[in-house]
């Protein structure tokens, strides 16, 4: 075999006619890898509860939306005019209720989104609810593509929640959505007055219901899920001003449970698990049979 040194132009190559520069050998994919990556899954998936509350609290509308549209389709094909449509929209509204897993970060002194969405909003208002005087207020705003999921900003304890009736404005306009219905959940990390921290979500033009499934009583987890809000929201949190420096700016993206919004200036000295809590009436709005005490996933 005649090698490439022996024609003008190339490169010499060993005496046994093989190339100096061999391709490097295409590394194996494990079959355990797969499996791993599966075990974990699984796991964040058991340990993000209510497990998939979303795909539950929507499998029912899914469910009729494409039974209506598949009995259409089999039908006969005249039918299949308007059944084709509402396949489609079967499939968006199945796509709209995912409930993605998520392993979500602890940090004791952040403040963290608690939607998927656009920040709308970074400002300080007048509040009468938990929080009394002024306080920063971090807007997200969440399209129709986003998860609709809601988690806790902070880890503490949920004390109080509020449900108000109001209107259905665009939820991306942040001052006319002001008076919308909305769900407000009250939680304290710390025994301080500047530990109290307010969510509040907020239906819009298209989301007419908001679904709790964390109830006053309950200790949460900074990024633990607390409810779903249907189709296109807003999800407001409010820390007493002065107690947090922003992290985020209108126009920034972020995700549930893993984008820091805020920072805390101080840490309380007492942890949550030690603090001798007590309830103070806040109201008669406090009670939580005021947010329907819905089961987990409905």
């Amino acid at each position: 075999m005649i090698g490439s040194s022996d024609r003008p132009g190339f490169p010499p190559s060993r005496h046994d006619g093989s190339l100096d520069h061999q391709p490097p050998p295409v590394p194996c994919r494990r079959p355990g890898g797969v499996v791993r990556r599966l075990g974990h899954w699984i796991a964040d998936l058991k340990a993000d509860t209510p497990v998939l509350g979303a795909v539950r609290s929507g499998g029912p509308l899914v469910a009729a939306l494409g039974a209506s549209g598949g009995l259409g389709w089999l039908a006969s094909r005249r039918h299949r005019r308007w059944s084709a449509p509402l396949l489609a929209l079967t499939l968006w509204v199945a796509w709209f209720f995912r409930d993605p897993p998520r392993r979500c970060a602890r940090q004791r002194d952040l403040l963290y989104a608690p939607a998927d969405g656009t920040i709308t909003a970074v400002d300080e208002v007048d509040w009468d609810w938990f929080i009394h005087g002024r306080a920063l207020r971090i807007v997200t705003f969440l399209t129709l593509l986003d998860v609709h999921v809601t988690r806790s900003p902070v880890g503490g304890r949920l004390v109080a929640s509020r449900r108000d009736r109001g209107g259905h404005a665009p939820a991306f306009l942040v001052r006319g959505a002001d008076r919308n219905a909305r769900l407000l959940l009250g939680i304290v990390r710390g025994p301080a007055p500047g530990d109290r921290v307010v969510l509040a979500q907020v239906v819009g033009f298209l989301a007419r219901r908001i679904v709790p499934w964390r109830h006053p009583g309950d200790s949460l987890s900074a990024g633990q899920k607390v409810g779903l809000m249907r189709f296109g929201s807003r999800a407001d949190v409010l820390v007493p001003a002065g107690q947090a420096t922003p992290l985020v700016a209108p126009g920034d993206r972020v995700r549930a449970g893993l984008t820091p919004i805020a920072r805390y200036h101080h840490q309380a000295g007492t942890s949550i698990s030690a603090v001798a809590w007590t309830t103070t009436p806040l109201g008669a709005h406090t009670s939580g049979a005021e947010c329907g005490h819905q089961g987990n996933g409905q």
